[in-house]
């Protein structure tokens, strides 16, 4: 492609040069020439005046007549990233890099207090990236309009033309560095958002597919392949993923204008040689390419109706005509919105306002397209075999009906569910997965996301843990591209949950883990972006080649790193990628498997394992229900730190030190909720597991002093939950607080009285703790903890579960089930007794005793069927929690830990009943 516009741009350099000196094409218009171009008898009359050509140069004609007709019919059928590859503009503006004297300013890196040199890029806040479609629209605005004055016949001013667009092109690209002239200045980029949309027929879909360099993303040539050299010039980058890009910004009001707009622009552009001639036939014969004296028409009259000229001079006329039509169009299609939008209410579609905008867009694309093409190129088209004009015209309404069904049939979900589809089969390749063995030979790139998907749900081989680190991964690239600000990502990120048989709390264990790692993946200051990560991806990719390349040749990767040309290489790239001094020592470190930096994220994690042990130990010995809540939580946490610190450490080389670091988590396990962990333990290498069970059977209460040493008041734990992710999290916080004193109350009325979107739970629970009260749903929560069908829970789900629940206490000898009644809901046994019992031949005969814990009525829930014997308090009263068979049914599809503990606990009935009933049978065949 790098030949391809190096072509271009000489051509365009010898358009210039022609321009003044063109000794070739005049011929072709001699009336005895043969040529279609030929100048015939016939005049062209133009405000009622005939006027007749002369033979004239046709360099004019040949850039206005074919080779800009062939643009947007490239870019709608080739693609964006086709057009922007072979763009002479665009490589123009990148003329500073190639030569080496981009801008650089100074920039003081706060962390080290040194000054380093940074490549210029347009500010993030400045006016022009905030509004560059309303510049660029602005400035192809001008630019039609200096057509139809000045350079549509006139050598000199399109030379001109041409000279101010290039040199403007490369002072750009010195000023801000890398694609800036394409993304905020360059007028031709309207043309290519509209005529794109979501992607040409043939741009590629680097969302699914797995490339080194994506679609037209900033790239440099090297001995080995093309390497991308992104410099993060924007966000949402379109060179790097166009429909990415486009779905970012289809809500924006100014994308909307200006797509609106350009309608107009394109029908007063072509519609303006008929109102100042009075004749289409002054646009079909070509005859404005070469008109003579145009400058002296400008202050002649501009407009011509019935036979009349109005004396608007011609210098007015024209942009004030454009201009009007643009607003009339805008106008236009705001109003085909607001009647799209009604209309698909009154039928009761279920189109989001995205859905409608981009429909709208889509449509006022294609209408523009149509339109440019009933006029673009026709003075030469119409010289043709009417065959040919009938296949031309085929080939345009072909490729634009193509792009208008694909694009409509585009929406912004199915991208993202194709993003982490296919982030799903990376990770599903990382770890080695074939699904040959599984679909007949079909391999993972031949899966659709939705295949993925279930695939991943439901192979046999994938565990637990490896749906937890494929998540993760997921995850942590989703936060490292700024992807968690979008309310759509995150609710992919849910489903994709959903899909893996992962909860909620398994995403906020994950997200606390990657924060006790990174903390800068959570901090909101920080602008990460598609672009900054690609950016540092790419640099990180081109440092590991080095260390391969060093480790390749028998040389340490410290070593080759240092070595002189290795360093010359390293400083060009860093000079293409923008990398700072921090960021070229942590990727360093990464790409070397730095032990140091492993072992201080090592250090990091047991911290915080020691930290959440030390606030479980003190919401254990609190009496307050949204205490064992938030102990819940952090047992979640707690497991996945294990898994972190496990898989860290057996990178390490140094095993006594890896053996070291993880023998904290011995003070830990077999404490409550986290025997799981041996698990994990068990499957780690065996000198961390030796490191592990050793210091585990040494652990006295000496050793777990020093966790009781870290604990806390319970109230200052309560204060440390105040700014969990967790929304829920942070409302029982603020809960345990509120019910104790009238300054919690108060921090509840502060912290949360700013307007602040919590989820309907939450919320419930934070609207009670406003008014110092405890929300009912948090003791019947804390209440359902007691039984172990519901210890494993997710606390979003426990927590709606106790809002459809109520406690009742019932007195000795009242009945709560009763044989043969509907199974309306099952009940939790808080405290007290029961017995279960049926009628028999000689009387009662008690099939059960329950204590607190016990769960009853749930057979006749899963079964459908009544209840199949009495449930009656044989203590002084019973406390239970009764949970409605709706509340059931949704709990039952939606938490698999909730399905298997219910199953275990109806099996355990049933082989108890078996059990009774063949003593039984045993018993009367004795005594028989």
């Amino acid at each position: 492609m790098r030949s391809v516009r190096v072509v271009l741009l000489l051509a365009w350099g010898a358009l210039i040069v022609a321009l003044f000196y063109d000794p070739l094409t005049a011929w072709l218009t001699l009336p005895d020439s043969g040529s279609p171009f030929r100048i015939g008898d016939d005049p062209v009359v133009i405000q009622g005046v005939p006027r007749y050509s002369t033979p004239y140069s046709m360099t004019n004609r040949i850039f206005w007549t074919i080779a800009v007709p062939l643009v947007p019919f490239s870019i709608m059928l080739l693609g964006h990233e086709f057009w922007r590859r072979v763009c002479p503009l665009s490589h123009a503006s990148q003329f500073a890099r190639t030569f080496g004297f981009e801008r650089k300013l100074p920039n003081l890196n706060r962390k080290t207090g040194r000054v380093e040199r940074v490549l210029a890029l347009l500010p993030s806040q400045s006016w022009l990236r905030r509004n560059h479609l309303y510049f660029q629209l602005g400035f192809l605005t001008v630019g039609v309009s200096g057509r139809i004055l000045f350079y549509n016949s006139s050598h000199v001013a399109l030379a001109a033309a041409f000279i101010f667009i290039i040199s403007f092109a490369i002072f750009v690209g010195f000023v801000y560095g890398g694609k800036s002239w394409c993304n905020y200045f360059c007028p031709t980029a309207v043309v290519q958002q509209i005529y794109t949309g979501p992607g040409g027929l043939f741009d590629s879909k680097p969302h699914i597919e797995r490339v080194a360099v994506k679609q037209s993303s900033c790239r440099a040539s090297t001995a080995s392949a093309d390497r991308s050299i992104c410099v993060g010039c924007t966000t949402n980058c379109p060179d790097i993923d166009l429909e990415n890009n486009y779905w970012k910004t289809v809500d924006l009001d100014q994308k909307r204008n200006v797509y609106y707009l350009f309608f107009g622009l394109v029908f007063g552009f072509y519609t303006y040689y008929f109102i100042y001639s009075g004749t289409w036939d002054y646009y079909m014969s070509g005859f404005w390419t070469h008109e003579s004296d145009p400058f002296g028409a400008l202050l002649k009259p501009g407009l011509y109706f019935d036979g009349h000229s109005i004396p608007v001079p011609k210098l007015v006329a024209a942009p004030a005509y454009i201009v009007l039509c643009m607003v009339l169009s805008f106008a236009l299609f705001l109003g085909l919105e607001r009647l799209y939008e009604r209309c698909s209410s009154a039928r009761g579609l279920a189109l989001s306002k995205t859905q409608r905008r981009h429909h709208m867009l889509t449509i006022s694309g294609f209408a523009s397209f149509t339109l440019f093409y009933a006029f673009a190129g026709r003075p030469n088209i119409l010289l043709m075999p009417s065959i040919a004009v009938k296949l031309i015209d085929l080939a345009i309404a072909a490729t634009s009906v193509a792009w208008l069904i694909s694009s409509l049939a585009r929406n912004a979900d199915l991208y993202r569910h194709e993003s982490l589809g296919h982030a799903l089969r990376l990770e599903l390749k990382r770890m080695g997965f074939r699904s040959e063995e599984f679909l007949d030979g079909r391999s993972l790139d031949q899966l659709s996301a939705d295949e993925i998907y279930v695939l991943a749900k439901t192979l046999p081989n994938f565990s637990v843990d490896q749906k937890r680190n494929a998540y993760r991964a997921i995850l942590a690239d989703t936060l490292a591209t700024g992807q968690t600000r979008s309310s759509e990502s995150l609710k992919l990120l849910r489903d994709l949950r959903v899909q893996l048989g992962l909860s909620d709390s398994d995403h906020d264990a994950i997200a606390h883990a990657l924060g006790v790692e990174d903390p800068s993946l959570f901090n909101s200051d920080l602008a990460r972006t598609v672009e900054e990560h690609a950016r540092r991806r790419n640099y990180r990719e081109f440092v590991i080649d080095l260390v391969q390349k060093g480790l390749a040749a028998g040389v340490a990767p410290k070593a080759w790193l240092a070595r002189t040309e290795t360093l010359a290489s390293i400083r060009q790239m860093r000079n293409w990628f923008n990398i700072s001094d921090e960021e070229h020592g942590e990727i360093v470190g990464e790409a070397t498997n730095d032990q140091k930096r492993s072992t201080e994220r090592i250090e990091a994690l047991v911290h915080s394992l020691k930290w959440t042990e030390s606030a479980r130990f003190t919401l254990s010995h609190e009496n307050r229900p949204e205490a064992s809540l938030i102990a819940k939580t952090i047992v979640k946490w707690q497991a996945q730190l294990v898994r972190e610190i496990v898989h860290l450490a057996a990178t390490l080389e140094d095993a006594a030190r890896a053996a070291e670091l993880v023998r904290p988590i011995a003070l830990i396990l077999g404490t409550e909720g986290n025997s799981a962990l041996l698990k994990t333990i068990d499957a780690a290498p065996a000198a961390l597991r030796d490191a592990v069970h050793s210091a585990r059977t040494q652990a006295s209460s000496a050793s777990y002093f020093e966790i009781i040493e870290m604990s806390r008041p319970a109230d200052v734990v309560f204060r440390s939950f105040l700014d969990d992710r967790d929304a829920l999290v942070r409302a029982l916080a603020v809960s345990a607080l509120a019910t104790e004193s009238a300054e919690g109350a108060a921090l509840a009325r502060e912290i949360f009285g700013h307007g602040e979107a919590l989820p309907p739970l939450a919320e419930e629970i934070v609207a009670s703790a406003k008014h110092g009260e405890r929300s009912p749903m948090v003791t019947i929560m804390a209440e359902l903890l007691v039984s172990s069908v519901f210890s494993r829970v997710d606390l979003s789900v426990l927590a709606e579960i106790a809002r459809r629940s109520s406690i009742e206490i019932h007195p000795e000898g009242a009945q709560i089930c009763r044989y043969g009644e509907s199974s309306d809901g099952m009940f939790v046994l808080v405290h007290g007794e029961t017995i279960a019992w049926v009628a028999g031949e000689n009387g009662r005969e008690i099939i059960g005793r329950g204590g607190a814990g016990t769960v009853f009525g749930e057979l006749g829930v899963i079964s459908g069927r009544p209840r199949s014997a009495f449930v009656e308090v044989a203590s002084e009263e019973a406390c239970v929690v009764a949970i409605p068979r709706s509340a059931v049914d949704d709990l039952l599809g939606r938490d698999a830990s909730a399905v298997q503990s219910i199953l275990k606990t109806v099996t355990g009935y049933l082989l108890d009943n078996m059990a009774a009933a063949s003593a039984k049978a045993k018993q009367e065949l004795q005594t028989s």
